[in-house]
């Protein structure tokens, strides 16, 4: 059987320890040897050796195991958490509880070692992945929105997202953008959703959007689909156009008034010679070259151009010129009527340093994206290590609660606030209980007439101090062992107290001084 046992031990993922009650091995598994660097035939375990020699080799600081060791001593019944960190950069999770046999009689104690140094190097990463993500999402001037595929539903929006359509994010989020009437043509939705869902991502297509106030706005949208907790949804980000749209309504409104127009205007022939030009042409090339010659307006490669006016054919071309860091676009239409192309300048300068900006910081969000889904890849490939780890940690759990059980007396703990949490042991039927019976109350509420020691004994322990107690409960001598409940923090959070009824042993030591007090007599005279 026990054979069997040590097997189990040995196959477990954790490592395992098994020492004597006095602190020296008898049995380590392979992932103890592992974790600690002892050769796997090592079999011949001697008196010698001690769990301090063992372990202070590889930890940082090895005080703790030893001031569990010295707490052991004094209490071998205690179970013990600790979290200790190696040299190595691996953090471990270690649980020291005893060992009983059958006949409830400590014969060791089981240590228990878990690398926990992954689980909390995923936790880290996922923190800052989600930081970053959060920082760069927040930072993005657009109004931008994650809005689920399939339902249209609000995901999150940024900070941004209120200045540009009125709405804060309470007010969208779980709700789609067809129930706040967003959208101007439900057309141009079902097209964008069509686009993204045959290639995943969309770029600058021409909108109608509705704000919060009811103003409709021109939009270039961009987007992408991504994946969250294995749901397809849609990062948009929105260019605002409508001021730009309206500028360029408003310079064809002025066509017909040239000299009006503020941006430069002029005309030339089938040899490439200008014929006309209104004064902002002279003005704006002035402003960025120091020149007067507006020549330089004509772009490069006009041969398409010559050739449609020489044809006298109605032509419309669309060029793009740089101008000591100027950008403008021109609008250049040929006409057969007057065998000339008419060239209309806007600067956008602007637009083209925004639409820059806009392409960077959708790269950086898609970066940071990328980093979110890689975490959460990591994540899942370390979800089964931490559901195996659970479950072993259960186990343990249980066979830690087994002994408990079957202490022969009654373990009681309580919280800070004196009211019981745990209430165990074989003894509890001689006082009418059961095991946790009365879980949530005051002490005295289930130990009627306790004495006043044996309350103070578990108010110290609630500030660190240890003690031992024997008198009376009930017309029964007990001893009380109380120590304070210590969390991973090193926090009180409770009192332990284990009691057993010492009023045999008592009775026998009364009778014992009775007899030698009789044979005194006897004894000096002999």
């Amino acid at each position: 059987m026990l054979d069997i046992l040590l097997k189990g031990y040995d196959e477990l993922e954790e490592g395992v320890l098994i020492t004597d009650i006095c602190s020296h091995p008898v049995f380590l598994n392979k992932s103890f040897k592992k974790i600690w660097h002892i050769p796997e035939d090592i079999t011949n375990l001697n008196k010698s050796i001690t769990v301090n020699s063992i372990l202070s080799g590889q930890i940082l600081d090895p005080n703790p195991i030893q001031v569990i060791i010295d707490k052991i001593y004094d209490n071998p019944h205690i179970v013990y958490y600790q979290q200790i960190h190696l040299k190595e950069d691996i953090t471990i999770k270690m649980i020291s509880s005893p060992l009983y046999d059958d006949n409830n009689k400590l014969m060791g104690r089981l240590w228990q070692f878990i690398d926990i140094t992954d689980s909390l190097n995923i936790i880290y990463s996922l923190k800052n992945s989600e930081e970053l993500f959060r920082i760069i999402f927040n930072l993005i001037p657009e109004g931008i929105a994650i809005s689920e595929i399939k339902t249209g539903k609000f995901y999150k929006v940024n900070t941004n997202f209120t200045h540009w359509w009125g709405y804060t994010q309470e007010e969208v989020v779980g709700k789609s953008a067809i129930d706040l009437n967003f959208w101007v043509d439900l057309k141009q939705r079902e097209n964008i959703i069509s686009i993204l869902k045959n290639n995943g991502i969309f770029e600058k297509i021409p909108i109608k959007l509705r704000n919060k106030t009811g103003e409709i706005r021109d939009v270039l949208l961009s987007g992408k689909e991504i994946i969250i907790d294995k749901n397809s949804y849609m990062l948009s980000i929105p260019y605002d156009i409508t001021d730009l749209i309206q500028y360029r309504e408003k310079i064809i409104s002025l066509a017909s008034f040239i000299e009006l127009s503020p941006d430069p205007i002029f005309e030339f022939d089938k040899f490439g010679t200008i014929t006309m030009s209104n004064e902002a042409s002279h003005t704006i090339m002035n402003k960025i070259t120091g020149s007067d010659d507006i020549s330089k307006f004509i772009p490069f490669e006009i041969d398409e151009i010559l050739s449609a006016i020489i044809n006298e054919e109605d032509k419309s071309f669309f060029r793009e010129i740089t101008l000591n860091n100027c950008v403008f676009l021109e609008n250049i239409y040929t006409n057969s009527r007057f065998k000339t192309a008419r060239v209309y300048v806007n600067d956008i300068t602007l637009r083209k340093k925004a639409e820059e900006d806009l392409l960077k910081k959708n790269d950086d969000l898609a970066a940071a994206f990328e980093e979110l889904l890689s975490a959460e890849e990591e994540l899942k490939k370390n979800y089964k290590i931490l559901l195996s780890n659970e479950r072993a940690l259960r186990e343990s759990e249980n066979r830690l609660s087994l002994i408990i059980s079957h202490i022969p007396g009654i373990l009681v703990t309580i919280d800070t606030e004196n009211k019981v949490t745990g209430l165990y042991g074989t003894a509890l039927s001689k006082l009418g209980l059961s095991m946790n019976q009365g879980i949530g109350k005051n002490l005295r509420e289930i130990f009627k007439n306790t004495d006043e020691s044996i309350i103070k004994a578990y108010s110290d322990a609630l500030i660190g101090i240890k003690s031992t107690f024997e008198g009376k409960y009930n017309d029964r001598y007990i001893i009380l062992y109380t120590e304070p409940l210590i969390d991973y923090n090193e926090e009180i959070i409770g009192t332990m107290g284990i009691a057993f009824d010492i009023t045999d042993k008592k009775l026998l030591e009364k009778e014992r001084n009775e007899i030698l007090i009789q044979l005194e007599p006897c004894t000096e005279h002999f």
